[in-house]
C-alpha cells in the first residue's frame, strides 16, 4: 500500500499514515496540533457597541448643542438694529417675548445634556467591556466628560453670580 494513500481501515478513523525520516510509517490523525492555536492568529477583537453608541452620541450631542446656541444667539441678534443709535434695552426685551420659539430651544439644550450624561455612562460601561476593542469608548467617555465638565463649569458660575 502507497503510504500517502487512505486505507480503508484508516478512513474509518479519520487517520493518515505519516512518513518519517527513516522511512518508517506511523499514523498520524487529521486537525491534530500538539498546541491548539498553534500557527493560527488569534481572533479579532471585535468593538465595543456600547462604545460606537457614546462615541456616536458625543458627537451628535455635540452638534445639537452648537447648532442650539448659534440659533439662539442669531434669534437674539436678529432684535438688535446696529445703526440704531438710540439703543432701549427695553424694546429688545419686548422684541424677545415676541418669540415662543425661543421658549424650545433652553429644553433641547437641556435633552443635549441629558444625552451627553447617558453617552458618558454607556463610554464608562464599555471600557470595562472583555474581548472587546476600547477605543470607541476612550473616545466616546473623553467627548461626553469634557462636554458635562465644560456644562458643570458654566453652572458653577452662573451660581457664584448669584452670591457675588
Amino acid at each position: 500500500m502507497d503510504n500517502n494513500q487512505w486505507n480503508n481501515e484508516d478512513s474509518k478513523n479519520n487517520t493518515q499514515e505519516a512518513n518519517v525520516n527513516d522511512g518508517s510509517v506511523i499514523p498520524a490523525t487529521y486537525g491534530f496540533s500538539p498546541v491548539d492555536g498553534y500557527g493560527q492568529q488569534p481572533p479579532r477583537k471585535k468593538q465595543s457597541g456600547l462604545g460606537i453608541a457614546s462615541f456616536t452620541i458625543s458627537l451628535a450631542m455635540g452638534a445639537l448643542f452648537i447648532v442650539l446656541v448659534v440659533v439662539f444667539i442669531a434669534k437674539i441678534a436678529g432684535t438688535i438694529d446696529l445703526y440704531d443709535t438710540t439703543y432701549n434695552p427695553e424694546d429688545v426685551a419686548a422684541e424677545i417675548e415676541n418669540m415662543p420659539e425661543l421658549a424650545v430651544i433652553p429644553f433641547l439644550m437641556l435633552g443635549s445634556v441629558i444625552g451627553t450624561l447617558v453617552g458618558l455612562v454607556l463610554g464608562i460601561v464599555g471600557l470595562f467591556q472583555k474581548e472587546r476593542k476600547k477605543v470607541f469608548a476612550i473616545l466616546g467617555t473623553v467627548f461626553n466628560g469634557l462636554a458635562v465638565a465644560t456644562v458643570g463649569f458654566f453652572v458653577l458660575i452662573g451660581l457664584m453670580t448669584l452670591f457675588v
